[in-house]
């Protein structure tokens, strides 16, 4: 059996080890920056303080009370009650029953159709006035027809926030396309505000048209029932109780800063071995190395498993000291499975660096360049995250292509697990949050599928595109098939 393959690949390795050797203070440099950085976390971590809050009991709130602002009427006119469709005398009459039981001098206006509704707000003096639409999502064939027995409607409101009087902003409409927070809290949502706060379903006027809405439509179906069932009864909303519960102020910034942290610990092994690789090219060493009988697949294999043991090196540093006592910065969460986290993504740095390597042939050029894209395919993670909460499990997964995204998304999993007090083990690797459907598990995967198309590219541009030195195979060389020659 021929192992003289074993043998050329071994020298390849200790080549790359003796160069790393060689260049000993990057080495020193890497393991300083590593202990800096998580040094810093560990410090953090023994100055923030752990405090408790809670428990929280909320009061009643009436929602048959108009909201303050309709006191004030800041334009010529009244304020308007909109309607769809308003050829149906039935839903007319609802609405004048919602004036009715609101005892406010309200102007109800009909609209046929939900885009004339819309239309008209367009203009900007209208959509002041309108305080609410109600759009029933029945077909009236003539204006007479009864209302069924099963009504479907829904509220159109204003998006943006009339009552100045309350302490919360709503700056981002009501959020109706999403069932909860893209960035849920650690405590009770909104917790000092007894009517809810944002995005003010009380305090904007929501509530209490809902309100009269539904009485309206039960009394066009039981007048007299619902006039006995509300003579004596006041319908009041009222919050949740939450328990006491302990906010640690740490993690929150370590879901801010640990993905950067992770990211620039990462970014000198990146340049180095884009450097390193560029730099054989643009000197034909790998021109040489190839005439000399090593194939590419060992150059590149060699590189691969070096730079491999270095980031292993550093993961396992970074474990260490994450885990460590007497003030662990992860504390409930599997060593071993966080190990693997960021060996995945190390695997898919080193073939995002491979990609990158063979667009240069200079080395000065491929490590400035080859730096910025290894940052700024980490630039779309804010607008990720900021739209995490309305986006399908396909374009999460899609999002992943960019490693570095994943691995911010892998991080935010980490820290919200810790924060529950959960942790991420292999026992729940595979278990959906109670707010997605996105599991760790779909992170590891998606590293490795990373790391085969990265490396997948690297292969195909190396081979079309091989640099000054190389000898290029046509685009399509992978569909050609390559024939015996007979020699007579």
């Amino acid at each position: 059996m021929d192992f003289s393959w074993f043998y050329k690949f071994m020298v390849l390795l200790w080549k790359n080890f003796v160069l790393k050797r060689r260049r000993f203070i990057a080495l020193i440099m890497e393991i300083i920056l590593t202990l800096l950085f998580i040094g810093t976390l560990l410090l953090t971590r023994n100055f923030v303080v752990i405090r408790n809050y809670g428990p929280f009991n909320y009061s009643l709130q009436p929602v048959d009370e108009l909201p303050a602002f309709l006191g004030n009427i800041p334009f010529p006119g009244l304020w308007e009650l909109a309607f769809v469709p308003s050829k149906s005398v039935v839903v007319k009459n609802i609405v004048e029953t919602v004036k009715r039981d609101l005892h406010y001098n309200f102007k109800v206006q009909g609209f046929s159709s939900e885009r004339d509704f819309e239309n008209y707000v367009k203009k900007k003096v209208n959509s002041k006035k309108v305080m609410a639409a109600f759009v029933f999502d029945h077909e009236f064939q003539n204006s007479h027809d009864p209302l069924p027995l099963k009504v479907k409607y829904h509220l159109r409101f204003s998006s943006f926030q009339r009552n100045k009087d309350v302490r919360f902003d709503r700056n981002r409409g009501w959020e109706t396309g999403a069932l909860f927070p893209a960035f849920p809290s650690v405590g009770p949502r909104n917790e000092d505000f007894e009517n809810g706060g944002s995005p003010g379903y009380i305090t904007e006027g929501f509530l209490v048209m809902q309100h009269a809405l539904d009485k309206a439509i039960m009394a066009y179906h039981a007048r007299v029932a619902v006039q006995n069932l509300f003579t004596n009864v006041t319908v009041f909303v009222q919050r949740f109780p939450y328990p006491e519960y302990y906010h640690d102020f740490f993690l929150e910034m370590l879901d801010i800063f640990t993905p950067l942290v992770i990211l620039f610990i990462f970014a000198m092994n990146h340049l180095i071995l884009v450097q390193s690789i560029v730099w054989e090219k643009e000197n034909r060493l790998k021109e040489y190395q190839l005439m000399v009988g090593l194939s590419n697949w060992m150059l590149w294999a060699a590189y691969f498993f070096t730079f491999l043991f270095l980031y292993s090196v550093i993961i396992f540093l970074m474990c260490l000291i994450f885990f460590i006592e007497p003030v662990p910065v992860i504390q409930h969460s599997d060593p071993s499975l966080v190990f693997v986290f960021l060996l995945c993504y190390a695997i898919a740095t080193i073939c995002f660096s491979f990609m990158v390597s063979t667009f240069f042939n200079k080395v000065y050029f491929s490590v400035s360049v080859g730096g910025f894209i290894y940052l700024a395919t980490y630039f779309p993670a804010t607008s990720f995250f900021s739209n995490y909460a309305q986006m399908t499990l396909t374009q999460k997964l899609a999002s992943c292509f960019s490693s570095n995204i994943a691995m911010s998304l892998g991080t935010k999993f980490l820290v919200k697990a810790e924060m529950d007090k959960i942790g991420i083990k292999w026992s729940n690797i595979f278990s959906p949050t109670k707010l997605d459907n996105f599991v760790f598990a779909y992170i590891l995967g998606m590293f490795l599928f990373d790391a085969f198309l990265y490396g997948l590219v690297a292969w195909y541009i190396e081979a079309v595109f091989p640099g000054e030195y190389g000898v290029s195979k046509p685009w399509n060389f992978f569909l050609l098939v390559t024939l015996p020659l007979t020699i007579l």
